[in-house]
């Protein structure tokens, strides 16, 4: 008897190369036939041995521990400097493992436990502006798959020890319902460190405490930082150890607690009493805070090394944002010497503190200069695990297990730090460069020491910084001198003490523990004065200035320009913020003063005053309003009628309009979307003014005026010839007519009906609010810039400020060049821009009988006819001063290049429409500096986009479902 056994692949940990000695090679991918004569009792044993290897297998991928400190500032960990708290345990982690010295976060708590549980960035969950409050109802969106779920999948056993911050007011957003098997801590962004309760605000205050859904009140007077750490050991001995652990590890260290509290820095007074030689008392409690975390991370290190599951394990220390420096949130961290603190997109910010250790690691005890980011963490750890990441879909992490593991090439040349669109400010950093934009620093721009003598929470600011550090010629204070060296002789032997121990440890390697710290370099005079993000963008080169001296945004327009077009393209994909406004059901008063879940309620709404005062309005001036018609050419192109200077269509009415008066992607039939039914549309804003509005033709609403044009491109483009209408304006209440607004940027969304009825609106509710008196008495207009369009699905965009217009992305949807009117017979098929450009513009080629024919398209026939509309016109009673002359573009001279000098597909085109309206001159490489502004504003109205609406087809709106008819077919 002849058996064949085919073995499937089980995928294994990239982390078991580790045991390979012990075990020989490994199998890799493949496909084995075994053939077994006269022995169906070997079969079996290879069976049983096969599913003995892969529980092998399973308890073989590494345990994972994942600790996350709360509000560390980079200068609070004596790996990185810091002589005023020394932190052995984190240190001997950092020193034998991987110290991460280009490692960013979020600038706040949601975002980036957001970004470190799901490997997206916040602004692909709505998760990156503030935080989540006690009773807001929200939080991290069910659909988001997160790395308990994903760990899970490999056999994991996975529990949360700490806090959460991710949502509560429904039980679905909590741990258990997210993939921990149990969680032991809290729900909310702080709580005091020794009665575990939260404060909202003063009216809102409750405990939250608990062990999986059930809330403990018996853990009064207890310090949060050992409870959570007894937690941890305790999952770490009763762990089965045939299986892998997930241990996520949130400490509330070092957040300050209630902001109200007397004493909102908490730590037992053991540990305070370590740090005589800290005078300042608030530094000194938080130098105790910080203490009782190394602890923490010591004991839990032994407890792994107790169970044998340390050679087995990945430990990762990551702080969620920078420190909260200078008093900030009523806090004493530190960053010095780095910009800012917590919230801010300033390095002190968003640089974070982190180290992975492992004796699993191929390569270890070195500095890691790569760019790493928290949303990397996801897929970096399902990879060490041995998950295949290309089963991981719409991650913004990159897997660095490779990296980390060998020191390897860096994975990641970007960082986006973050779009605000509420905030409306951003940050980014591509290779070595950071662009900041708006307001990113909340009032805290400055450099920050820390506290170190009593006072140095009222008196230490940067001026003293400024003054004693840096200006040689002024004498310091005794004051100054202590609170900036911070290093009297008990601090400095206690910090002797500790590196004397650190010294001799068996798993010394190659960093030889010392420090890695910030360097500087010189500080310009003007530090604080030459970077106003709010004013105008800042660009700083990273790796020669860490500390953000040197705005260079001046002297680097073009690396500007740079930034913000991924800035730009990383908005394509943001979607809204999911805050929302606070739900007085999720008060703790009403559940017995604990934190609960809760559900969203509408607040009762005063729509009967507005509805009276609309009446009167009725009443008072119904009767002398205009009469409105609003009359849309659907696809007419600019070229298409006579007043633009068309010689082959003549349009006398319409041109009558003209002369006497002002000139200046679709929904397809079953797709089920439409213009949103909260948007209040014309006819709805004019019925309260007394107007009968009807529609006469076609309903489907368009997103601008589309048509073809004799300048540049076509339909659907944002060439001139997509976006510049064909327009006018005729009333005998114009006080000044036959006029040509040359010179006046005016929008289709524009409120000027509205207006014109006697309607005033606040400027600018709108987006563009072309006044009506601008155009009744011939003002400065008000409108000076025009968005075109920001499309996030096709990723291309166009804006118009003052006289120059900036376009990137694929605008041109393939149609990018000059089109003439079709003549001949054949001209549909023939015509294209070749011969415009060699016919129309190159005298050494002779034209064709046909191409000169086709596109002077002036035979007898069509010069009579014109000649009479004209002659028709001029006698015309209500002639103007226009002279009834056709208003044509006048391109200028065409250079050689004009098909291939821009290509916004690649890089952007800037051109100046007042003397190039046929955009054949793309200036981006020239005006730089111009180009950066138009990006700015792309930038700033992307922060009010919301998504596109649009919707696959729905078969149930086929015509043959309902007669041979269109018509609605979803009942709302």
């Amino acid at each position: 008897m002849t058996y064949v056994l085919y073995l499937i692949e089980v995928q294994r940990s990239p982390v078991l190369h580790h045991f390979q000695e012990s075990r020989g090679p490994l199998v890799g991918k493949s496909e084995m036939t075994i053939r077994i004569m006269h022995s169906p009792s070997l079969l079996l044993l290879i069976i049983m041995h096969i599913i003995s290897g892969a529980v092998t297998s399973a308890s073989l991928r590494p345990h994972i521990i994942l600790i996350v400190a709360d509000d560390l500032g980079y200068n609070d960990v004596s790996f990185h400097g810091s002589d005023q708290i020394p932190t052995p345990n984190i240190d001997r982690l950092a020193y034998t493992g991987v110290l991460l010295n280009n490692y960013y976060v979020s600038p706040i708590c949601t975002p980036t436990r957001s970004a470190l549980m799901t490997g997206r960035h916040p602004i692909h969950t709505g998760m990156q502006t503030g935080v989540i409050f006690g009773d807001q109802p929200y939080g991290l969106p069910l659909t988001e798959k997160l790395m308990p779920q994903f760990l899970n999948q490999l056999g994991y056993s996975s529990h949360i020890v700490g806090k959460w911050h991710l949502g509560m007011f429904a039980k679905e957003y909590t741990p258990l319902y997210r993939g921990f098997a149990s969680h032991f801590g809290y729900y909310q962004g702080r709580e005091d460190y020794y009665d575990h309760t939260y404060e909202a605000n003063l009216d809102q205050w409750g405990l939250d405490f608990r062990r999986d859904m059930q809330v403990l009140y018996n853990y009064t007077g207890l310090y949060s930082t050992d409870l959570f750490t007894q937690e941890a050991v305790s999952i770490i001995n009763r762990h089965n150890k045939s299986e892998p652990l997930f241990l996520y590890l949130p400490y509330q260290s070092v957040h300050s607690g209630n902001a109200d509290s007397p004493n909102p820095l908490q730590a037992p007074q053991a540990y305070i009493n370590r740090f005589p030689y800290i005078e300042n008392m608030q530094r000194r409690i938080y130098a105790a805070m910080v203490s009782a975390l190394d602890d923490a991370v010591g004991e839990v290190y032994n407890t792994l090394e107790a169970n044998n599951m340390l050679n087995n394990s990945i430990i990762i220390f990551t702080t969620d944002n920078g420190g909260p420096a200078n008093g900030f949130d009523n806090n004493a961290a530190n960053n010095f010497p780095l910009r800012g603190v917590k919230t801010t997109l300033w390095e002190g910010g968003v640089r974070g503190v982190g180290l992975i250790h492992s004796p699993l690691l191929q390569t270890s005890g070195y500095v890691a200069q790569q760019l790493l980011h928290v949303c990397d963490w996801l897929p970096t750890l399902y990879e060490a695990a041995g998950g295949n990441v290309s089963h991981m879909a719409n991650l913004d992490g990159i897997s660095a297990w490779k990296m980390l593991n060998t020191n390897g090439a860096a994975v990641r040349s970007e960082i986006l730090h973050n779009i605000d669109p509420v905030g409306k400010f951003a940050g980014i950093r591509v290779g070595d460069y950071k662009l900041v934009t708006g307001d990113i620093g909340h009032g805290y721009n400055d450099w920050y020491p820390p506290w170190q003598v009593k006072g140095d929470e009222h008196d230490l600011h940067v001026k003293i910084f400024q003054s004693d550090m840096h200006a040689g010629s002024i004498a310091p204070t005794e004051r100054s001198l202590k609170s900036l060296s911070y290093s009297n002789l008990e601090a400095m032997n206690t910090m002797s003490v500790v590196r004397m121990q650190q010294k001799p440890d068996e798993q010394q390697r190659v960093m030889g523990y010392n420090p890695v710290q910030v360097e500087c370099g010189p500080r310009p005079v003007n530090t604080s004065s030459n970077c106003q993000p709010s004013v105008s963008p800042c660009l700083f080169h990273i790796p020669s200035d860490p500390c953000e001296y040197n705005n260079l945004a001046s002297t680097e327009p073009s690396i500007v320009a740079q930034l913000y077009q991924r800035l730009l393209e990383y908005s394509y994909g943001m979607v809204p913020p999911a805050n929302q406004p606070a739900d007085p059901q999720g008060n703790p008063r009403l559940h017995n003063e604990m934190s609960h879940q809760g559900s969203a309620m509408n607040s009762p709404s005063l729509l009967l005053l507005i509805i009276a005062h609309l009446i009167i309005g009725v009443v008072i001036s119904a009767s002398p309003r205009p009469h409105i018609i609003l009359i849309v050419a659907d696809d007419l192109g600019y070229n298409d009628v006579s007043f633009h200077g068309s010689d082959q269509i003549p349009t006398p009415n319409i041109d009558r309009l003209a002369y006497t008066g002002l000139q200046h992607d679709v929904i397809c039939g079953d797709q089920p979307y439409g213009l949103p039914l909260q948007e209040m549309l014309m006819p709805q804003y004019l019925a309260p003014l007394g107007y009968h509005s009807h529609i006469v033709g076609k309903v489907r609403f368009h997103l601008n005026i589309i048509f073809f044009c004799k300048v540049v491109g076509r339909e659907g483009t944002l060439w001139e010839g997509g976006v510049r209408g064909v327009g006018l304006i005729h009333s005998p209440f114009c006080k000044h007519q036959a006029m040509l607004l040359s010179s006046c940027c005016m929008c289709v969304t524009g409120c000027l009906l509205y207006e014109a009825a006697g309607k005033c609106l606040p400027y600018g509710k709108f987006g563009w609010n072309q006044r009506m008196e601008d155009v009744k008495y011939k003002w400065s207009c008000c409108a000076s810039e025009i968005l075109h369009n920001i499309d996030p699905v096709g990723k291309f965009a166009g804006i118009r400020v003052g006289d120059y217009k900036l376009v990137t992305g694929d605008i041109g949807n393939g149609y990018n060049d000059w089109y003439p009117p079709w003549q001949v017979k054949g001209d549909e098929h023939d015509l294209h821009v070749k011969i415009f450009q060699s016919d129309m513009h190159s005298g050494s080629i002779a034209p064709t009988e046909r191409s000169l024919k086709s596109l002077s398209y002036s035979n007898l026939e069509a010069m009579n006819m014109m000649s009479v509309v004209r002659m028709q016109q001029k006698q015309d009673k209500q002639q103007r001063g226009m002279g009834y002359n056709p208003v044509q573009v006048e391109c200028g001279p065409r250079p050689v290049n004009a098909s291939t000098n821009c290509l916004p597909a690649v890089s952007p085109c800037l051109f100046h429409i007042p003397s190039d309206p046929c955009e054949y001159n793309n200036l981006a490489s020239t005006e730089p500096a111009i180009v950066a502004q138009l990006y700015q504003r792309l930038l700033e109205y992307s922060y009010g986009m919301v998504p596109p609406a649009n919707q696959p087809f729905d078969p149930r709106g086929n015509p043959q479902l309902h007669n041979g008819t269109w018509v609605p077919w979803v009942v709302i």
